[in-house]
This record gives structure tokens, sequence and C-alpha cells, in this order.
């Protein structure tokens, strides 16, 4: 069983980021949303990004554009920020990415408890770095 999202539900982040993106999902709605971006800054070094691991009748129909969203918006995010690249993370504990109905990833930012990362993530210039990167990413996975 899928069950649909409600337009502009789950991203976490900056809100002007947040908000362009759930636009991008709202508008596409009718035809097709590309792909679900969650991003958040937690729990992993640097800059990673998850996708939903390949689980037989829950993710097998997002898995491949999933994980193809994952490496764009990977190679899109570290390319805007400079920041170490820690590759691809498939997950298969995510209810996000067992759930949902459209390719989905989630890209980590940072690690809020490492202080040079947490200092980099307050400041608004690499704000406007991670944000100009996830925008370079998503155009790629529309053109997909």
């Amino acid at each position: 069983m899928r069950r649909p999202r409600p337009c502009g539900s789950g991203v976490d982040g900056a809100e002007g980021v947040a908000a362009a993106l759930r636009g991008l999902r709202c508008s596409r709605r009718q035809g097709g949303s590309p792909v679900h971006p969650r991003f958040r800054a937690t729990g992993l070094p640097e800059f990673a990004t998850l996708y939903p691991a390949l689980r037989s009748g829950w993710t097998s129909d997002i898995y491949g554009p999933s994980r193809q969203a994952a490496q764009l918006l990977q190679r899109a995010v570290v390319s805007a920020t400079g920041a170490a690249d820690h590759g691809l993370v498939a997950r298969s504990d995510l209810t996000g990415f067992n759930w949902a109905n459209v390719p989905a990833v989630l890209v980590e930012t940072g690690f809020v408890t490492n202080q040079r990362e947490s200092a980099l993530l307050h400041a608004a210039s690499y704000q406007w770095r991670v944000a100009r990167g996830l925008a370079a990413g998503v155009a790629q996975v529309v053109r997909m």
C-alpha cells in the first residue's frame, strides 16, 4: 500500500529553499512529481545523500530513479559547497522512503555536533551555497 503525501510536506531546512522545493513538487503533481526531496543537518559528517534501499514490493518501483536523483543531488551540492563527498547511503529503515510514491532522497547537509560544520551551517553565505547546489541538483533531476 502506498500513501499519498500532502503537497508541501516533508522538507526540513532553510524555509526559502523548502518553499521552492515544495512548489516544484506541487506544480508537477498532476504530471507526476520528479522527486520527493528532503534535506537536513544531522547525523553524518559533511555531505552524504540517502536514498531508499531496494525492498521488493516496497521500494522496487522508486529505487532506480531515487538512486539516480541522489547521485545528481550529491554531485551538485558537493560541487557548490566544496564539502567532502561522503557518497550515497541506501536506507531501508526510513518510513519516508518506504512509503514514498515518487523517487525520494534525503541530503545530509552537515554534522551539527561538529563545531566547524555547525558554524558553516549557521553562516548565511554557506546556506546559500547549499541552496544553490540543491536547486542545481533538483533542476538536473527534473530533466531525468
